[in-house]
């Protein structure tokens, strides 16, 4: 038997057989344990004995053999193996025993050796690990049964277990951080080492939005609210990056506390990531000038044109001419969302002085190429709805709907300049704001009309299909044979006539337009990250500071952590959605006509499926809709509606005029064929009273309508509406 294997059986004499075998009792074996880690993982407290008596020294072993014990709990092996360990080299074993709830291997550690900690031995090992949420309820039950005994514990434990406190969830921590206050005098301005990193209590407590842990800490005495922690910053920033705790007014009033003693003048060598970009969205959002203000004193241009929204905001004009003039705006520009933001502050600000600078900077970055030169139109013509499409050209799921009411109301101005309203039709905005106005019922607006005007061909599909399924009719529920195929994934995936590839390939699908579209954007944004991250460290390369974080030679590593796994994230969030499109794609038809070959479902469907009479009525008289037009399976919207079972949106359609009753789909099936094979006998006989069906029509396979209104239980009823 292998001298691993007898070690994990606890069979000391496999032990003795393997070494007189030659066996080496410091061997790895292929996870890189020595027998003596592989008994104290499974507890085998005999063998360790043995082992240690054979000259198997456990301060020799990687990873730390104690803390492997003290994680299995083992209570009988850590005490075998306590005398040959090296106290200050073991510091983790006391923090992992208490963490994990062995708290009778605490008491042990406690009692024996006057175990301390070592700190230069935690910086070389990295400091303490990240720990869940809920390791602070063992350290609360460890410190509440022991309150009246004197643990021989360094603080840096109770330093520990306060920052543990201040992150748990939904200020959970509160009554371990009140009792660690006061009962050991933990100081709240302590810096523990977690993983690489150096966190605060403050600043943990900022960062989950504790804002009870916060406010308590903040009241403390001596409590420093300059000191940073994780990134490098104070809390004053991590608490902005809270979009959750700056929802509150209570988040707003703890963020003005925590500014007033923002240093200045001071060089900021935090570390800029997407964190950074949600605290400077929140800050935009508190509508907060002095706030505003205080930010940009400690930030500076250590963010790069990420502040440039903000210098705006705050009439910076210096600090934006500067900004113009800098090398960065050449490499990256901020995320659309702060624009937008910066639109919707003007939206609700008669604030001109800030409009005319926010002018200026768009018009250098027009002359640059970098933006569009209608956004400029629209500034001056303060139609800021439309200045907030332009920023999300490129990605999928565009502005948030809330801007379509906005965009309506400005319909009328934008209407006066001819060159942008064709490109703002011609980019697909026209129909993101028509299919924007039909979900969220905004197609009572007045400019409705005025909508339907602008777009050339009303049957283009929804661009946001995924994010509105919710919203779209549950076609599953729709019982009819010629409309099965609508909406059954089952059937999308069986259908291996055509591949999503060839289809796609056969006409351009905007579904593919904008899975391109927004790979295209999330590399930009990652490239962007890549730039920043390189100008940050040719910045501390220029001019080296104290304690600046140092610098890797990728720069890609300084956002690691946050950014990688960001980026894959979304990647796949991509991948998955380009999935459910290109599923859609292939059998969703869509109306076509001569210019259009192939397309999605029109609003017109999505009228006639909702059961939506208003809105139907609304685009019929606007005159743009053609009932005539066929999806890829030759269906007409009169079909569409027999289908559905609709008998009053049928007789709306008939009242309409401009219809062919006869028009028969890629099986050869006119619309009374569609009324007979669902038996609805009220709307054959609405068919037949227009005196315009040809009866004599047959499908590819030679049936007519009699056919087929044989097979049916109410064959007499039918036979009689269709003969009259």
């Amino acid at each position: 038997m292998d001298i691993h294997e007898a070690a994990k059986q606890n069979n000391i004499d496999a032990i003795k057989s393997a070494i007189s075998r030659g066996s080496n009792i410091h061997a790895l074996n292929e996870d890189g344990s020595t027998p003596l880690c592989v008994a104290a993982q499974h507890g085998q407290t005999e063998a360790c004995k043995y082992l240690i008596a054979q000259g198997a020294g456990s301060e020799l072993q990687r990873p730390n053999i104690l803390e492997v014990a003290v994680k299995g709990g083992h209570t009988d092996v850590v005490a075998v193996l306590w005398p040959n360990c090296n106290a200050a080299r073991e510091y983790l074993a006391l923090e992992t025993a208490i963490s994990l709830g062995f708290h009778e291997i605490a008491d042990f550690l406690l009692e024996n050796g006057g175990f301390r900690y070592c700190e230069t031995d935690c910086v070389e090992k990295g400091g303490f690990p990240e720990r869940p949420s809920s390791a602070f309820q063992q350290w609360e039950r460890f410190f509440f049964v022991r309150q009246k005994r004197k643990l021989p514990m360094d603080r840096v434990y109770l330093d520990y277990a306060l920052l543990l406190a201040a992150k748990a969830e939904r200020n959970t921590g509160l009554r371990l951080s009140d009792f660690l206050l006061q009962e050991y005098l933990v100081d709240a301005n302590s810096q523990i080492k977690i993983n690489a990193g150096l966190e605060t209590p403050l600043t943990a407590a900022a960062e989950y939005g504790n804002l009870d842990i916060l406010e308590l800490l903040i009241s403390h005495p001596n409590t420093n609210f300059t000191i940073c922690g994780k990134f490098k910053w104070p809390a004053f920033l991590h608490l902005l990056a809270n979009s959750h705790a700056m929802s509150l007014q209570r988040g707003h009033d703890l963020a003005r506390r925590l500014s007033f003693e923002i240093p200045s003048n001071e060089f900021f060598t935090g570390v800029v990531n997407m964190s950074m970009e949600t605290a400077f969205s929140n800050l935009l959002r508190l509508n907060n000038s002095d706030l505003v203000k205080r930010v940009i004193s400690l930030v500076r241009g250590g963010v790069g044109l990420l502040i440039l929204p903000l210098l705006i905001r705050a009439h910076e004009v210096d600090g934006v001419k500067w900004m113009l003039n800098s090398r960065a705006m050449w490499a990256s520009q901020p995320p659309p969302s702060l624009w937008v933001l910066l639109c919707r502050y003007f939206e609700d600000h008669e604030d001109q002085d800030a409009l005319n600078l926010f002018i200026s900077v768009a018009s250098f970055l027009v002359d640059q190429n970098i933006w569009n030169s209608l956004i400029l139109k629209c500034l001056h013509l303060r139609i800021f709805s439309f200045v907030q499409q332009f920023f999300y050209r490129d990605e999928v799921l565009g502005p948030p709907s809330q801007v379509t009411a906005a965009t309506l109301n400005e319909l009328p101005v934008a209407l006066a300049d001819h060159s942008l309203m064709e490109e703002w039709t011609s980019q697909n905005f026209a129909n993101r704001a028509l299919w924007n106005a039909v979900h969220y019922d905004l197609w009572t607006n007045p400019n409705f009309q005025k909508l339907l005007g602008c777009i050339p061909n009303l049957d283009r599909p929804d661009p946001l299909p995924i994010r509105r399924r919710l919203h779209f009719p549950t076609y599953q529920n729709i019982s009819h044979a010629f409309l099965s195929d609508i909406g059954s994934e089952e059937a999308l995936m069986n259908d291996a006539s055509t591949g999503p590839v060839d289809r796609l390939r056969q006409g351009p699908y905007p579904s593919l337009k904008d899975y391109q579209g927004q790979f295209m954007a999330l590399e930009q944004s990652n490239k962007r990250r890549l730039i920043m991250a390189r100008q940050e460290q040719e910045r501390f390369q220029e001019s080296p500071v104290n304690d600046a974080p140092s610098l890797p030679a990728n720069p890609c590593q300084e956002f690691n952590s946050r950014v990688l796994q960001d980026y894959q994230m979304q990647l796949m969030l991509l991948e998955r959605q380009n999935k459910g499109r290109v599923l859609m794609a292939r059998q969703e038809g869509g109306f076509h006509s001569p210019e259009n070959p192939l397309h999605p479902r029109g609003v017109i469907a999505w009228a006639i499926f909702k059961g939506n009479y208003p809105l139907l009525d609304t685009l019929l008289l606007s005159g743009k809709i053609n009932l005539k037009t066929q999806d890829s399976k030759g269906r007409n919207p009169l079909m569409y509606a027999i289908g559905a079972r609709q008998t009053s949106i049928v007789k709306r359609l008939l009242e309409h005029g401009d219809i062919d009753l006869n028009l028969r789909d890629n099986e050869g099936n006119s619309a009374t064929f569609y009324a007979v094979e669902g038996e609805l006998l009220d709307i054959v006989r609405l068919l037949m009273e227009t005196q315009l069906v040809d009866l004599s029509v047959r499908n590819n396979k030679g049936q007519t309508v009699q056919d087929f209104a044989k097979k049916g239980k109410k064959d007499k009823e039918i036979i009689a509406a269709l003969t009259g």
